[in-house]
């Protein structure tokens, strides 16, 4: 029983990693992730069109611009976190941290594209997590909690829901990868996994930056 119990707790401890080895060691892992990334573009410039005061929908230089600047941003980022765990295996934790953030960045793109596409579906303004968040945070009545310059408005609760997106979209990829791609014992490394908390407040930090620069 108690071997069992054992397992269950390393398996949800599993689940709490992010799975960057896994996409960075396996090819089919990597095409998935590459079409993830491209597909990104195209969703960040719907849901920038749906956002008030984002860019004219016939208008897509601010959202690749804010894109490229995203991406060139988690790519410092990366180099900078492997840096500063020394020089030896500075590439693998480079890789590591590079692919968690540049794919976690991309899902959470796609899943509040999703969010947009529901909202508008059902005539409503906004994504899901801001229309059912929002009026409650309403009720603190503190500055620091309102949703008033969401989502292009540097705030708490405008970090809030990027992160709650990150966090969605970090725990899903951590079960789709793990269960989809199974990388052999052989090609493992010894770079120190992300946790998915981590990788989702760096997400959701890239994801506000591209939010709020491109209404400027």
């Amino acid at each position: 029983m108690t071997t069992i119990a054992h397992r269950q707790i390393q398996s949800f401890k599993q689940y709490l990693e992010f799975p960057s080895e896994i996409i960075s060691q396996d090819r089919h892992a990597l095409e998935w992730l590459a079409r993830l990334f491209w597909l990104a573009i195209p969703l960040e410039y719907f849901i920038l069109t749906r956002i008030p005061g984002g860019p004219a929908k016939r208008d897509l230089l601010p959202t690749l611009a804010a894109a490229v600047l995203c991406v060139a941003g988690i790519l410092l980022l990366s180099g900078l976190l492997a840096f500063a765990g020394g020089a030896k295996e500075f590439k693998r934790r480079f890789q590591a941290r590079a692919v968690s953030f540049l794919a976690n960045w991309a899902f959470t793109v796609a899943l509040l594209a999703a969010s947009y596409f529901a909202t508008f579906l059902a005539n409503l303004p906004g994504d899901l997590v801001a229309t059912v968040v929002c009026p409650h945070l309403a009720y603190f009545q503190y500055p620091m909690f309102s949703c008033d310059g969401y989502p292009y408005v540097w705030g708490l609760a405008t970090y809030g829901i990027y992160f709650a997106y990150a966090l969605m979209s970090a725990i899903v990829l951590s079960i789709l990868v793990r269960h989809l791609f199974i990388m052999p014992d052989a090609k493992r490394n010894n770079v120190k996994p992300l946790n998915i908390f981590g990788v989702a407040a760096v997400t959701a930090i890239a994801t506000g930056f591209v939010h709020g620069i491109v209404p400027l």
